[in-house]
């Protein structure tokens, strides 16, 4: 029987590669998005992760079709970049509301049906970036860090009811992230604008040379085949894969060298 699978934020980037992926290995895919427009060889649902009526519609419709839900991939998001100061609070708000608690709203629609179950994993898209204070992303890494906190207090209180939470930690792939990041900063003054400029450069150069998204579904796809899961995986270009291993051993001194590099701050 093929399992039935939640990814949301389907419509485009790395949800829309991991859909597309698992439909064609066979999985019945169910994604999601606030607006479906494009036309997918799997169900749309209409669901906004900042509105629970939204995702408490969705997925009791998915649940009169299939009876149950064997995985979630919690992959809506947005990002944000710009420098803390001068980051309006409406713009770090509504990244919090859809990376933190929309993830969160999203686990509470599906886990009442997996407990039912006794089964069910929750996968979690997080990033690379949730691991450091990236400079200008600061917000953003914030909010992928909290929620790979969240994951791991879910995968406590949920292990007993069968069910599994990890979280992916996603280095820069090849997809369209650049063209919906909220840019927000002042160009006119010159406190940031030159150095937040210069680093946002650097962004859409990683997001160019990072993981082919069909790549990073491949990878992602055997975590709903394995046994056991660990609470975190990273997948992305082996430099940023190192990055992570690397800040478990350097001093903090020589971590924070390395990010200036990359980041050209």
């Amino acid at each position: 029987m093929s399992k039935i699978v939640l990814v949301t934020g389907a419509s485009s980037g790395l949800g829309k590669a991991l859909a597309e992926y698992l439909h064609g290995k066979g999985y019945k895919v169910y994604g999601t998005s606030r607006r479906p427009s494009v036309a997918a060889p799997f169900p749309m649902l209409v669901l906004d992760v900042t509105d629970a009526a939204s995702i408490e519609t969705a997925v009791a419709e998915l649940v009169q079709r299939e009876g149950r839900i064997d995985a979630l991939i919690n992959n809506a998001g947005i990002g944000l970049a710009g420098p803390l100061e001068q980051l309006q609070i409406n713009n770090v708000k509504a990244v919090f509301d859809t990376n933190v608690f929309g993830a969160l709203r999203v686990c509470q629609a599906v886990l009442p049906i997996m407990r039912q179950q006794n089964d069910g994993r929750i996968i979690h898209i997080g990033s690379i970036g949730g691991e450091f204070g990236l400079p200008f992303r600061g917000a953003y890494s914030a909010t992928k860090a909290a929620l790979a906190i969240i994951s791991d207090a879910m995968r406590f209180e949920t292990a007993r009811f069968g069910i599994q939470s990890t979280i992916v930690l996603a280095g820069d792939m090849q997809t369209a992230i650049n063209d919906h990041r909220i840019k927000d900063y002042r160009a006119d003054d010159d406190t940031y604008a030159a150095t937040f400029e210069r680093v946002y450069a650097a962004m859409d150069e990683h997001v160019d040379k990072g993981l082919p998204a069909d790549e990073a579904a491949r990878q992602i796809e055997i975590l709903l085949r394995k046994g056991t899961l660990r609470s975190r995986y990273v997948v992305g270009p082996e430099g940023q894969r190192l990055s992570v291993k690397l800040k478990k051993h350097l001093p903090a001194s020589w971590m924070e060298r390395i990010l200036k590099q990359y980041a050209r701050v």
